[in-house]
């Protein structure tokens, strides 16, 4: 993605780690196994007990210039 828009992470309540996933198409999974995320630009979680830290930040995204001109 070329902006910083989702920040995945996951918040593991067994071992308390804290996981972000390292790509769109592998699991990572916190030391004690219980919980496993996927995704940078979406969400997968594995596991019952967790907390989703993740939040969504639109800020760095530039406006689109000439959006709502008709010709």
């Amino acid at each position: 993605m070329p902006w910083d828009v989702f920040k995945n992470k996951v918040k593991c309540e067994i071992c308390g780690d804290i996981i972000m996933p390292d790509s769109d198409k592998t699991w990572t999974e916190c030391s004690c196994g219980s919980t496993q995320v996927m995704g940078k630009s979406f969400l997968r979680i594995k596991g019952d007990n967790y907390t989703n830290l993740s939040k969504f930040n639109y800020d760095d995204i530039p406006e689109h210039k000439d959006w709502n001109e008709t010709d």
